[in-house]
């Protein structure tokens, strides 16, 4: 009993330690071109922990990886592209009132309160930041329901994160316009790799 506390020890500390390491050598200099926020910098952290206890863990119990240099490429792809998007949401905003809108489609409506090319650079916007995703999760599942759901997820987090921070408005639009865009991605993906 004592072995494997000790053993499971271990691990935690080297997964500390290698995130921090890669953190410092590597990323702290990209991060700091986007934003000065702490939040930003043990964000990172506590997900590069994540990845190594999984990692060595996985290692530990003596499995062995089914996974390709293809498959950790697009699985490396789809982390760095998660965190790119969660700075670019979340960590890049000023403080703002906490203001939501739970009215669906409420955009197609709004072409009269603000400038129509505005509007239009919103939705398209809010439309294509989320294609790269369902693009990389479908070559990396090879599923449908899987890659939609996880856009879905990923563009409430983002906006449940954003309402709480006051990082920006929590806007059902968006979330539906980020799903989309991640489906649109997924049927990109489908036409052009079989």
């Amino acid at each position: 009993m004592v072995k494997r506390v000790l053993k499971y020890a271990i691990v935690v500390v080297l997964a500390i330690l290698f995130a921090q390491l890669i953190s410092y050598c590597f990323l702290d200099d990209i991060i700091v071109h986007f934003t000065s926020n702490s939040i930003v910098y043990i964000g990172v952290r506590i997900f590069l922990v994540v990845v190594f206890l999984i990692l060595f863990l996985k290692l530990l119990s003596g499995e062995k990886f089914n996974l390709s240099f293809g498959k950790i490429s697009i699985i490396s792809f789809i982390i760095i592209y998660v965190i790119l998007l969660l700075v670019l949401t979340i960590f890049k905003a000023e403080t703002l009132n906490r203001e939501y809108n739970l009215i669906p489609f409420l955009f197609l409506f709004d072409f009269t309160n603000v400038n129509f090319i505005i509007g239009l650079l919103n939705i398209g916007a809010n439309t294509l930041i989320f294609v790269p995703l369902g693009f990389l999760l479908y070559i990396w599942k090879k599923n449908i329901f899987f890659a939609a759901q996880f856009c879905l997820y990923t563009s409430l987090l983002i906006e449940v994160v954003q309402f709480i921070t006051r990082r920006g408005y929590f806007d059902i639009d968006d979330i539906i316009l980020n799903t989309v865009g991640g489906l649109l991605g997924i049927f990109i993906c489908r036409l052009y790799i079989k």
